[in-house]
């Protein structure tokens, strides 16, 4: 048995039976690739038993630091621990208690580029993104489209900070600005700045309604930040402020896209449609691939 495998053998058992450590093996795998500069373990096949040979002392010595960390406070996730982590193509820093962007969230980033794809490219674009965390989706967007420029805001000081230190850290600063704003201040500087109105606005915005701030496991609840996941009783309040904004910052025909509970697409078509109908489009509802309801695509249309 080689190196890497006896190390992770000892560290999977001392977490996993020892300390109790949930999502062990993904810990173990994650921090040794780390230290090994990889993003995972078998990511430099077709010979994976070869690069497994790799582990030397002083990368066994840093994983162990790492997962000693890990040991001591079971319920850290990794991307705290090992403070980065890669969304979309884009490394950014990681710190607690920013939000930790989601697998779910890669899907929105997606959906808004294939709509940014169809856009003709004569002129810049810019968008607004509402409640920016780590800066995860803004980032993301403007490295895989140059004629964007982001505005990005977030009410969280921490969050700003992260934001705009992986902003420089991917050579993206001249792209997207980042301002310590909630939405209400920002459409109070905005009419005292005649900014331009935007082509679209994106949140992936607090959306957990109470019930389910109830059913948040540890690694969630005692580390991230609860301002960026608690959305109200129902999970819409932060939505539905959005979808009023919408009216004085999208161009005609802008888009605003929202990640949202899988119980919000049908309350913003009927409870809430009169907040929104008057000047917005519902335009469609995207699954995520777990199969539930979890974007929704609004136009302006006046």
């Amino acid at each position: 048995m080689n190196l890497l495998k006896q190390f992770t053998k000892y560290w999977l058992k001392r977490l996993e039976v020892v300390s109790g450590v949930t999502e062990a093996k993904e810990t173990v795998e994650y921090v040794t690739a780390h230290v090994m500069g990889r993003k995972t373990l078998w990511n430099l096949d077709p010979n994976v038993e070869r690069n497994l040979e790799r582990l030397s002392i002083k990368q066994q010595r840093q994983a162990s630091s790492l997962l000693e960390v890990k040991e001591q406070n079971p319920t850290l996730p990794v991307q705290y621990l090992l403070e980065e982590w890669d969304f979309c193509g884009v490394s950014l820093a990681m710190k607690q208690p920013v939000f930790i962007p989601r697998p779910e969230t890669e899907q929105l980033v997606e959906l808004v580029a294939n709509s940014l794809s169809t856009i003709p490219q004569s002129s810049p674009l810019i968008l607004l993104e509402v409640g920016c965390g780590s800066g995860a989706i803004s980032l993301a967007l403007a490295s895989s489209c140059k004629q964007l420029q982001c505005i990005a805001i977030d009410e969280s000081q921490d969050a700003c900070k992260l934001s705009q230190k992986n902003a420089e850290r991917n050579n993206l600063r001249e792209q997207v600005y980042i301002h310590n704003l909630d939405l209400k201040q920002y459409l109070e500087n905005k009419v005292e700045r005649s900014d331009t109105e935007f082509d679209l606005i994106v949140s992936n915005p607090p959306y957990i309604p109470l019930s389910g701030m109830l059913e948040l496991p540890p690694e969630v609840l005692r580390h991230e930040d609860w301002s960026a996941l608690y959305g109200g009783w129902d999970g819409t309040s932060v939505i539905l402020d959005i979808l009023k904004s919408a009216r004085f910052l999208l161009k005609t025909q802008g888009s605003l896209w929202l990640e949202v509970d899988n119980s919000h697409p049908l309350l913003l078509s009927r409870r809430y449609k009169n907040i929104w109908g008057d000047f917005l489009h519902f335009e469609k509802t995207y699954k995520d691939f777990r199969g539930h309801d979890r974007f929704c695509h609004f136009i302006k249309f006046t």
